[in-house]
């Protein structure tokens, strides 16, 4: 995974990150929780990459994540996740 800077622009974020957003809606959606491994699993990733993922979005407050606890979203955060989804269906219609 390249190196992440903090506090990036939002309108940069990349592919992968909000695969990692998406993800964590879904799973939320599913289990009512998202953890490390859970998410590490679902994206078939290791559990580091999902950890330097998860401190990346949450210094850019979209995720809140406690040290061996749940990976929630925060509201900008559960935002992005929707548009994403809702960007990505429209491009499976198209």
């Amino acid at each position: 995974m390249a190196k992440l800077k903090k506090r990036e622009p939002l309108n940069t974020l990349s592919a992968s990150l909000e695969n990692y957003l998406e993800t964590i809606a879904m799973l939320k959606r599913e289990k009512k929780y998202a953890r490390i491994g859970d998410i590490a699993k679902s994206l078939n990733v290791k559990s580091s990459s999902v950890n330097t993922a998860i401190k990346f979005l949450a210094e850019n407050n979209l995720v809140i994540h406690e040290k061996y606890g749940y990976v929630d979203l925060t509201y900008q955060g559960e935002t992005l996740a929707l548009e994403v989804q809702k960007n990505m269906t429209s491009y499976m219609i198209f």
